[in-house]
């Protein structure tokens, strides 16, 4: 059953919850229950309840996350719930903390949160150029800088004839100072030859058609 918050990664994203329709209902409240050990069906009914109280206040569809179904126990007619991921960990993270397994997974549900947001921390590579010449030359920088994976922004100061790339992978700081280098925008303490300065004026042209091409 646990096995289904390794997705928990995925339903953190209040936008995309908000816009998406109905989800897999794949998690069965009885069986959540009995995993986190809880001995009271009562108890399990309070976190149950704060979890519909959350999607209430942040208008979480909860049809799309929870489905009351009978079923007989025991001889006995009782309510369940299918669950989807999100209500899960709702009902995880509002349950009681006294219950050890309950602890324990609201504890995995931290430390893995802050490991996600940790990777996701935006990394800044400011390069210094040469040959930055117009709005040409910004726009092919952009385009072919944004190109790579995991740049999340890319910004061009014509007046400090600077490149600022803001991304999330430290390891790829020297492959944009290569494509800068390639697309003929040395580093300001690099030796820039007649070919880069050719190549410059390449990007720039591209750039500037660019420009011209595009929607106002």
């Amino acid at each position: 059953m646990l096995s289904h918050y390794n997705y928990f990664e995925e339903i953190f994203d209040l936008e995309s919850i908000l816009q998406q329709g109905r989800v897999k209902l794949n998690i069965v409240a009885s069986e959540l229950m009995e995993e986190l050990g809880y001995a009271s069906q009562a108890d399990f009914n309070v976190a149950l309840v704060r979890s519909l109280e959350v999607c209430t206040a942040v208008k979480i569809p909860i049809k799309n996350n929870f489905r009351k179904f009978y079923t007989l126990r025991n001889n006995e007619l009782v309510a369940d719930w299918y669950l989807s991921d999100l209500a899960a960990y709702l009902i995880t993270i509002n349950g009681n903390t006294c219950n050890p397994n309950v602890a324990k997974a609201q504890l995995v549900f931290m430390l893995e949160t802050k490991m996600k947001n940790l990777k996701k921390i935006s990394c800044k590579r400011r390069n210094y150029i040469a040959n930055l010449k117009c709005g040409g030359c910004a726009t092919t920088i952009k385009n072919k800088l944004s190109e790579f994976e995991g740049v999340t922004k890319v910004e061009v100061d014509n007046d400090k004839d600077l490149v600022t790339v803001e991304h999330d992978d430290k390891t790829m700081r020297e492959a944009f100072t290569k494509k800068l280098h390639d697309l003929g925008y040395p580093e300001a303490t690099e030796e820039n030859g007649l070919l880069l300065q050719l190549k410059s004026y390449a990007s720039c042209m591209i750039g500037r058609v660019s420009n011209m091409t595009q929607p106002n």
